[in-house]
């Protein structure tokens, strides 16, 4: 027994410690480069050359030691393969970037050296790139392999050593070269071109934000992989490729999402925000910090990357809710792009064997974003034609007009904000800070006549810049139209400069005109004052209404609200305040006027959030010419008219009166043959009747009528037998006739109804009486 147990001992420590040894055959070589995975024999903490040593331990490559044993990051070993082969001849190995230096042995011969391996720091030299290594004729392979890490955050061998014979040379290291190139190069010029976009005075911030994500992605391509930039600069340390690789990396992800942001023109960016600053840290870390410090912050990275990919996917979810433009590919183009750089998250933590192909799911990505950005910019041309139209058909207009226009009361900002449509098209520059003063001019004059020094500088392709400033005394605004780089004479005898000259006039400002250094400079002083009555009440976030509680309700919003309130405050009752669900409920409004100043997507949203819940209820768009694709989709949602700006106020009483006189046709109840369905509409006039007049809910109607019971549901009121009667599905089969009838009669005696109010309930309750006497 004891001789069985000695000799059992002995063979299995032989058999675990015998050296590892890979057999490649002939048909595995005629499919391709093999990969020498597997174990390989390692000796921790030693430098030598002998092969036949006794084996101590073993690991698998690729793979890190330190996930694979009690061993540091920092350190360095021998590892050991033999590799049979089936034929006599020359073979070529594929040796892999190896943190941080490497030494190959082969046969007994130091075959390849990349860097300098060192059981100290001070005296190891780092350096990457992959090669490609011509080894002597053979049919067998002693391989020792010399690793050091003193550097990196990671030690052991990240990717696979690839052994091939003459005929899949190619495929070991050019292929791959190629391909790096050909990404690299349409990087590029994609980049170039959406510049040059810019440079042309065609393009935007987006173009901008874009190009840069793509110059970072495109710059780091060939810093990883096959390292390609590595052959053409030289006498770059290995520090400062680390250092450029990181942060290239660190700076594409705010871009992109910036980028995002800036494309789909999301109003909340604290997440662009916090990416921001999180990457700025992490950059100032990576030009401060040692190599092994700051090669660990790759993995922050790849987090925030993970977490942006949830973020993109719930906006563009969202997005493509409201019906956005162009969310629908943005999605198609991105979720294609981020499963391949899932791939390469699991091939960097070396989960998967395979390649990256982050950089294919890229191209696609690009392609369809210039595919995106080309519609986006073919519609700002359009919108371009439209506004430079307008502009030239007032500059034709205005010396035969001598039509004097009445004087407004708004805010700087306000113009301001209503002008940066225009100029955004126009290409036109704005420097203005938010004040609190008010101007007293007319302000369709005094925009037609910055439009048409806009219209006259975008049209000989010139810059213009917008200043405005208020004085000391804050008696006047000073509003600086400066365009550069333009024939003097020729601006001011143009006929767009003569007519912006004849409006200013007309509206009786005075204003200077300098030329100096190449530069026309027109400075216009424009009367201000204190800010008024309206303008206090909207500064202080109170609801606003306007004109007489007993006429017509009518719930509007606008930042021309001065524009809105003086025509029609004698003839309805203006609720002013933000449109959606929760006011439209609160105020109860009889009709929606929405003017829109600056396009965004949560307002066709909201509208079609209306339309579901209120499918009577009229809605009024004041809205821009040029956002007439928007305005197109609004009316497929079910918007009842709308009116293009400028609009004169005769036209807008006329519009709103035609829609209450078509919504009071409607109102009118027909005679129907069952009095069930008359019943259910009769109380919930009641009902709707009781909350506008009342102020009061359901609750209190029931409780002051004493018609309906009240049920105490814990601490909160409930009126079910009430509610029964407001649905026809739930109606009683045998209701109440006289408590319906009472509760009408309630809401006369107790409710000041107007006139159109009282007409309504007297005809629907004169239907029921009759229906029910049959």
């Amino acid at each position: 027994m004891k001789l069985v147990v000695c000799t059992f001992v002995l063979l299995y420590s032989v058999f675990c410690h015998s050296l590892p040894t890979k057999t490649i055959t002939l048909n595995q070589l005629a499919q391709g480069a093999v990969a020498l995975d597997g174990m390989w024999a390692f000796d921790w903490q030693e430098l030598h050359i002998e092969f036949n040593k006794p084996v101590k331990d073993g690991i698998n490559l690729p793979g890190l030691w330190h996930q694979q044993g009690t061993y540091t990051p920092q350190g360095y070993g021998t590892l050991r393969l033999r590799v049979k082969l089936p034929e006599f001849q020359t073979y070529y190995l594929r040796v892999p970037d190896v943190p941080s230096a490497v030494a190959l042995w082969v046969n007994g011969e130091l075959i390849y050296r990349r860097g300098v391996v060192s059981h100290l720091a001070a005296s190891e030299r780092p350096e990457f790139a992959p090669e490609v290594v011509q080894l002597p004729a053979n049919d067998h392979y002693d391989v020792i392999l010399h690793v050091s890490n003193h550097h990196h955050k990671d030690g052991g061998v990240w990717h696979r050593f690839l052994l091939a014979d003459e005929t899949h040379q190619y495929a070991l290291g050019s292929q791959s070269r190629l391909i790096d190139a050909m990404v690299f190069s349409f990087l590029m010029v994609v980049s170039i071109y959406l510049l040059l976009i810019n440079l042309s005075r065609r393009g935007s911030l987006t173009h901008i934000l874009f190009a840069g994500f793509i110059w970072a992605i495109a710059f780091r391509s060939v810093m990883v992989g096959e390292r390609i930039a590595y052959e053409f600069i030289h006498d770059v340390s290995w520090l400062t490729w680390q250092r450029l690789e990181h942060v290239l990396l660190f700076l594409a992800l705010p871009l992109f999402i910036y980028f995002f942001q800036r494309f789909f023109a999301l109003r909340n960016s604290w997440f662009a925000h916090a990416i921001a600053v999180i990457s700025a840290g992490m950059v100032i870390a990576t030009f401060v910090l040692p190599a092994y410090s700051f090669t660990q912050l790759g993995v922050v990275s790849q987090v925030l990357g993970l977490i942006t990919i949830i973020y993109m996917v719930v906006m563009l979810a969202l997005l493509i809710k409201q019906k956005m433009d162009y969310a629908v590919m943005f999605l198609v183009s991105f979720i294609v792009w981020a499963s391949l750089v899932m791939h390469d998250y699991l091939y960097t933590h070396l989960w998967i064997q395979s390649r990256p192909l982050a950089q294919f799911g890229l191209i696609a990505f690009v392609v369809f974003q210039l595919i995106i950005l080309w519609k986006r910019r073919r519609h700002e041309m359009q919108m371009l034609m439209y506004v430079r139209g307008f502009i030239d058909h007032q500059v034709k207009e205005i010396e035969a007009s001598a039509q004097t226009q009445s004087v407004q009361i708004y805010s700087i900002n306000e113009f301001i904000k209503d002008l940066s449509p225009y100029l955004q098209v126009l290409n036109v520059s704005i420097e203005h800070k938010p004040c609190d003063m008010v101007l007293s001019v007319p302000r369709d004059g005094l925009k037609q006549a910055i439009l048409m020094l806009a219209r006259m500088a975008e049209r000989e392709g010139r810059a213009l810049h917008l200043r405005t400033q208020v004085n000391d005394e804050k008696k006047c605004m000073l509003l600086d139209c400066s365009i550069y780089r333009s024939s003097i004479l020729q601006d001011m005898q143009s006929q767009a400069f003569n007519a912006a000259m004849e409006t200013l006039h007309k509206l009786g400002l005075s204003f200077t005109k300098n030329s100096h250094q190449n530069a026309l400079n027109v400075t216009i002083n424009v009367p201000v004052h204190l800010t008024d009555e309206h303008i206090q009440i909207e500064k202080s976030g109170a609801k606003k209404t306007f004109g007489h509680q007993a006429a017509l309700p009518v719930l509007f919003c606008s930042d021309h609200a001065h524009a809105i309130i003086e025509p029609l405050q004698d003839y309805f009752y203006l609720i002013q305040d933000d449109i959606n669900l929760s006011n439209i409920s609160k105020h109860r409004p009889k009709m929606v006027l929405w003017q829109i100043h600056q396009w965004h997507s949560e307002i066709e949203y909201h509208i079609e959030s209306i339309k579901q819940k209120y499918p009577s209820l009229p809605i009024v768009l004041i809205v821009d010419g040029f956002y007439k694709t928007q305005l197109a989709r609004c009316i497929r949602l079910g918007i009842t008219d709308y009116v293009l700006t400028p609009f004169l106020s005769e036209e807008l009483i006329l519009k709103i009166q035609r829609q209450i006189n078509m919504q009071s046709e409607e109102n009118v109840p027909q005679i129907s043959q069952d009095i069930r369905d008359v019943t259910v509409t009769l109380v919930r006039t009641c009902v709707a009747l009781w909350q506008k007049y009342s102020g009061k809910n359901k609750t209190d109607l029931a409780e002051a009528s004493r018609l309906w019971r009240v049920y105490m549901d814990g601490s909160t009121a409930k009126t079910r037998t009430l509610d029964k009667y407001l649905s026809l599905q739930t109606l009683p089969k045998n209701p109440r006739w006289e408590t319906v009838n009472r509760t009408a009669h309630f809401v006369f005696e107790q409710c000041q109804l107007d006139e159109a109010d009282r007409q309504t309930l007297n005809q629907q309750l004169s239907v029921f009486n009759r229906l029910l006497a049959n």
